[in-house]
């Protein structure tokens, strides 16, 4: 099939007055997997709305993949499966905090390999920079909005302070929703890694590409807890 442009469009519009964050998360995808990326990052506001709208042009195999189909991905289910086990959070915020790495890439590399896909270094470089854009953009962005919230400068207390944060919390979570759903197409099945019908090595092997991406140091505690939770976490495929 012929390679061409295509274009991305995910438009995340806020509302002001409204009691949502994202009043409308209105999604255009070109049927595509993709093959490289060039984001642009734009923001245009008016007095009663400001909308946020990240493009991303690439050249793609034409295919019929959508990013949203009515259902959650089998990541983002794994995901929050392997998040609510005991000691994954506080182990995801030391790999974040103190290994510089992204959450949702490491949980993806743990659903790689429960899928019994064993990624290189390489690849994990791939994937990083796949999601870097948006993470650096817009998740890391509300992030900080959301921290700095918790403890706002004077006279900014009150009510209407704390239901801004838990919006703006609100939002966090559905930017790495679209974060883990776009790795999810970008990298499903046979496309990432070879094949390993071990799966506890296939998901240290794929954490320990990542963390030689990052020539980074993780904290070995925290990277056993979620070999552990992930091993304890089955993948549930779509439709499943």
């Amino acid at each position: 099939m012929a390679a061409l442009n295509t274009a991305l469009f995910l438009e995340l519009r806020l509302w002001w007055g409204k009691p949502s964050l994202f009043q409308t998360l209105p999604l255009v995808v070109a049927p595509c997997t993709w093959q490289s990326r060039n984001w642009t990052i734009r923001t245009h506001c008016s007095s009663k709305r400001c909308v946020l709208s990240a493009i991303a042009h690439q050249e793609a195999v034409m295919t019929q993949i959508d990013v949203y189909k009515g259902a959650p991905s089998p990541f983002w289910t794994f995901s929050l499966a392997v998040y609510g086990r005991a000691g994954v959070p506080p182990a995801c915020l030391t790999l974040q905090d103190s290994g510089g790495a992204d959450v949702n890439v490491v949980l993806f590399c743990l659903f790689l390999g429960r899928r019994g896909r064993a990624i290189d270094t390489p690849t994990a470089a791939r994937i990083a920079a796949t999601i870097e854009p948006w993470r650096t953009g817009i998740v890391a962005v509300l992030r900080e909005a959301r921290r700095a919230l918790k403890e706002p400068p004077a006279p900014f207390e009150g009510p209407a302070v704390d239901h801004l944060r838990k919006n703006v919390k609100a939002a966090e979570l559905e930017a790495e929703r679209i974060q883990q759903e776009m790795l999810f197409v970008s990298f499903s099945g046979e496309t990432a890694g070879v094949s390993e019908p071990d799966l506890a090595k296939a998901c240290a092997q794929n954490v320990e590409a990542y963390r030689r991406h990052l020539g980074a140091t993780f904290d070995a505690n925290a990277v056993a807890v979620l070999l552990d939770a992930a091993g304890q976490t089955e993948v549930r495929e779509a439709g499943k």
